[in-house]
């Protein structure tokens, strides 16, 4: 049986190792875990990322960087955020601060040195130095966290290097990743035998199968068995992308991959952008490019900020309540400037109509408004895993196994309980956000137990498994066409 192509190669990998470090590199979030080989089972993943902001306990950092001018790195994550926000504004403007830079591996039909991402005022750096100085981080805090944990003695050159990537990727994504862990100093060259790249639907039924911490979680759910045979979706839902991938159990920990899909951007970024539409339409769009422009360090970073922990925490019965957003000082003095306005007289007759409220510093929104912000992307996510369910491919599943950051959000959780409990068991994994990291380790210290499949022929492909051999045309999501959905989304009449 064949492997498959998560790894750079086929090829032998380096023996000699001692432990295994993995980087989740996500699109608005990543993180990194560790296990010695003498003992691949206990995982250390740092979970002191958000401290700085005063976040305990955040197991990944955003997935974000604060340069100077000349594209020097100044800070990644929290660390970025929170010197970026603490600037004034002719000192945020000396600067760039650049997110959601990922996405460029999966837009971009070519990709090379030239290869631009732009900061949130359309600056541009080139992407893969953008991507470096976030796996360099990676690699400085591991070292720092190892050092605290008393491993002051082992090798740096004998690490084994797991960077885990979407299944939607082309192989030129993730030949420039490799590129960006050379520049990061992670290996010497692109071909090193200490650097592997793995899917991370398989990463996630790795950790799922093998780990004893994460089975004992799953024991919850008395359904939930993964013997010989038994055939499971994995619906990772991330940042930017959401990939479903169909495996069935084999012996020895390994999986077989029955079908690969891709479903298109439909992650939790595009849930913030569609708050951002909500925060143009309670601002006026025009407003929000001044303030984008004047005071670029600030926003609307808290908000967002404050939206992030909306986005775990509420839940469909929440609609009859409301959430408060703090606003800062510069977006109401900015309108008493430009606009020779107080902040309540600015806000938009929708948005009264909404019982919108801003008052006394705060922003004040009906949770059945901040619900209809999640329903495009929901509606899309659970409009595309049913229509994939039914394909003869997955006739046998049982279990739907949701993982990725987005799979940590109750709004999304509700739905697909409601929408496939009733056939399948619907499984989510305590720090279902953890999942693939841990994994990844995992997959580092047995590359064998990557997925397989009957023959090479019989590889499925992304999106669709029935398309010929050398038709590389990608079709993004059945149904539910990306041009319509953001077509929706302009429209708003959901929101």
């Amino acid at each position: 049986m064949a492997s498959s192509g998560s790894g750079p190669s086929d090829r032998a990998l380096d023996s000699a190792y001692s432990v295994v470090v993995a980087i989740d590199f996500g699109t608005t979030y990543s993180g990194y875990a560790v296990s010695f080989k003498k003992n691949p089972d206990d995982i250390f993943v740092q979970n002191t990322w958000g401290d700085v902001m005063g976040i305990p306990g955040a197991s990944k950092t955003p997935s974000c960087v604060l340069t100077d001018k000349k594209i020097n790195c100044i800070a990644v994550g929290h660390k970025a955020i929170k010197k970026y926000i603490n600037m004034d504004s002719d000192e945020a403007k000396q600067h760039r601060f650049y997110s959601l830079f990922k996405m460029t591996l999966h837009t971009k039909k070519t990709l090379n040195k030239t290869t631009m991402v732009e900061d949130i005022c359309g600056n541009k750096a080139p992407a893969i130095d953008i991507l470096a100085m976030v796996l360099a981080e990676m690699k400085a805090e591991m070292l720092v966290a190892l050092s605290k944990q008393g491993a002051r003695d082992f090798d740096v050159n004998l690490i084994r290097w797991v960077i885990t990537v979407p299944t939607i990727w082309t192989d030129v994504a993730k030949r420039f990743m490799q590129e960006a862990a050379v520049k990061a100093d992670l290996v010497d060259h692109v071909d090193s035998k200490k650097l592997i790249l793995s899917l991370e639907p398989e990463a996630a039924s790795i950790c799922c199968q093998t780990l004893p911490s994460v089975k004992n979680a799953l024991k919850n759910d008395s359904s939930f068995v993964l013997p010989v045979g038994t055939k499971y979706l994995v619906l990772d839902a991330g940042g930017g992308t959401l990939d479903i991938t169909a495996h069935e159990v084999l012996p020895e920990t390994q999986v077989k991959e029955l079908y690969r899909s891709n479903g298109g951007d439909l992650g939790a970024s595009q849930v913030d952008r569609l708050f951002l539409e909500l925060l143009d339409e309670i601002f006026d769009a025009k407003f929000v490019k001044l303030h984008k422009t004047k005071n670029p360090s600030d926003c609307f970073t808290n908000l967002i900020n404050r939206f992030e922990t909306v986005k775990k925490s509420l839940k469909s019965s929440d609609g009859s309540a409301t959430t408060a957003f703090r606003i800062t000082a510069n977006i109401v003095d900015l309108f008493h400037t430009e606009f020779k306005k107080k902040l309540l007289e600015c806000v938009s007759k929708k948005s009264i109509e909404r019982k919108i409220v801003v008052k006394n510093g705060m922003i004040k929104i009906p949770n059945a408004v901040l619900l209809a912000v999640f329903q495009p992307v929901v509606n899309d996510i659970v409009s595309y895993l049913e229509d994939l369910l039914k394909k003869t491919k997955l006739e046998g599943i049982t279990t739907i196994l949701m993982v990725g950051g987005f799979s940590n959000c109750d709004v999304l959780q509700e739905a697909i309980k409601t929408k496939f409990s009733d056939k399948y068991s619907v499984v989510i994994p305590k720090e279902a956000d953890q999942v693939v990291m841990k994994g990844a380790v995992q997959f580092g210290h047995k590359p064998r137990q990557r997925c397989v499949f009957e023959s090479p022929a019989k590889r499925p492909r992304p999106d669709d498994g029935e398309r010929p051999e050398g038709d590389t045309t990608k079709k993004m999501r059945g149904p539910n066409k990306t041009d319509l959905w953001w077509a929706n989304c302009q429209k708003r009449g959901a929101i």
